[in-house]
C-alpha cells in the first residue's frame, strides 16, 4: 500500500497507545501486538488501509525512525540553521524511539554481561552528548536552552497525543468487539436456518416415505380386490 502522512500518524498513535516497546524485541508478546495493530488498522473506518503482510507495519516504523534520525543528524551538522517546529508525526516518532531505546537498555541491564556492555554504551553516549553540547555551545550559546525549551514544550503535546491515541484505540477495540459479536450472531442465525432447512427436508422425506408406503398398500389392496372379482 502507499503510505501517506495520515497513515503514518494512525500507525504511530496505535503504537503509542499499545505500549509496544514495553515488550522485548523478538518476543511473542511484541509480535502479537504488531499483529493486533495491523488488524486494527485494516479494520478502522476512519482511514483506508490495505496491509497484506503484517510485517509491513514494522518495516514502516523502522523507515520512519531512521528517516527522523537522519534528519536530526543533518540538523546537528548544519548548526545555526533554524529547526522547523515539530508536528504530531515527529513528536510521536521521537517519543516512540525514546521508549524503544529505553526498553533495550532496561532489558540489557537484567543480565550481568549485558549490563557491562550497556553501561559502556551509555557512557559513550554521554560522552558524545557532552561533546555535542560543547560544540553547539561554541556555535550558539542559546542553542542548548532552545532545545530544552522545545523538548519541554512537546511534553504537553505528547501527553495530549497519548491520551488521544488511547481513546481512539479503545474506540477501535469496541468497534472490533461489536463487529465480532455481529459476525457471531450472523453465524448463529445461519446455523439455525440450516438446521430448520435440514429439519424441513427430513420431515418432507418422511412424508414422502409415508406416502409411498400408503400407495404401495393401496396398490396391493386394489390388486387383491381385482383378483377376488376376477375369481368370481
Amino acid at each position: 500500500m502507499e503510505w501517506t502522512k495520515e497513515h503514518d500518524i494512525f500507525l504511530l498513535r496505535e503504537m503509542l497507545a499499545s505500549d509496544i516497546f514495553h515488550y522485548r524485541k523478538g518476543s511473542p508478546d511484541r509480535g502479537r501486538i504488531w499483529d493486533e495493530i495491523a488488524d486494527r488498522l485494516n479494520a478502522t473506518k476512519d482511514m483506508v488501509f490495505h496491509i497484506k503482510e503484517k510485517r509491513s507495519v514494522r518495516d514502516r516504523w523502522i523507515l520512519l525512525k531512521n528517516k527522523l534520525k537522519k534528519n536530526r543528524r543533518e540538523e546537528e551538522a548544519a548548526s545555526g540553521i533554524e529547526v522547523d517546529e515539530q508536528d504530531e508525526k515527529d513528536i510521536l516518532i521521537e517519543e516512540l524511539t525514546d521508549q524503544e531505546e529505553t526498553t533495550k537498555e532496561s532489558i540489557g541491564s537484567k543480565e550481568k554481561a549485558d549490563k557491562v556492555a550497556a553501561e559502556d554504551v551509555r557512557n559513550k553516549a554521554l560522552e558524545r552528548l557532552g561533546e555535542t553540547k560543547k560544540r553547539k555551545q561554541e556555535v550558539d550559546g542559546n542553542d542548548v536552552t532552545k532545545k530544552t525549551r522545545v523538548r519541554r514544550s512537546t511534553e504537553g503535546a505528547l501527553i495530549f497525543l497519548k491520551e488521544k491515541a488511547e481513546q481512539e484505540l479503545e474506540i477501535r477495540k469496541q468497534d472490533q468487539k461489536i463487529q465480532q459479536q455481529a459476525q457471531h450472531q450472523q453465524i448463529q442465525q445461519q446455523q439455525q436456518i440450516m438446521q430448520m432447512v435440514q429439519a424441513h427436508n427430513e420431515q418432507m422425506q418422511m412424508i414422502q416415505q409415508q406416502q409411498m408406503q400408503q400407495n404401495q398398500c393401496l396398490m396391493a389392496l386394489l390388486q387383491k380386490v381385482l383378483l377376488i372379482n376376477h375369481n368370481y
